[in-house]
């Protein structure tokens, strides 16, 4: 197979596989446009580099601690599990 077609098609398959995750950045970045939009036409555009970091450390937290509660919830059904 040629180096570069199984590059696309690796691509593909990733884009296919990860397509919920790239919809949820694709959201978020249309949000921060917005936000910037809003807050320009309201007068407020100072605010907007502040509040856009609120937002992404809010959602890092979020998404860390809930990976680690995945994480959790996964080790007691295995545990569970194996004591049947």
């Amino acid at each position: 197979m040629i180096k570069i077609s199984w590059i696309v098609k690796q691509f593909f398959k990733d884009i296919i596989k990860h397509r919920r995750g790239i919809l949820q950045y694709m959201g978020l970045m249309a949000f921060v446009i917005i936000l910037g939009k809003g807050m320009k036409a309201l007068g407020i555009f100072d605010w907007y580099l502040p509040s856009v970091m609120a937002i992404v450390v809010a959602l890092a937290i979020y998404m860390w601690y809930g990976m680690k509660y995945d994480w959790d919830q996964k080790k007691l059904i295995n545990k569970l599990k194996e004591e049947k």
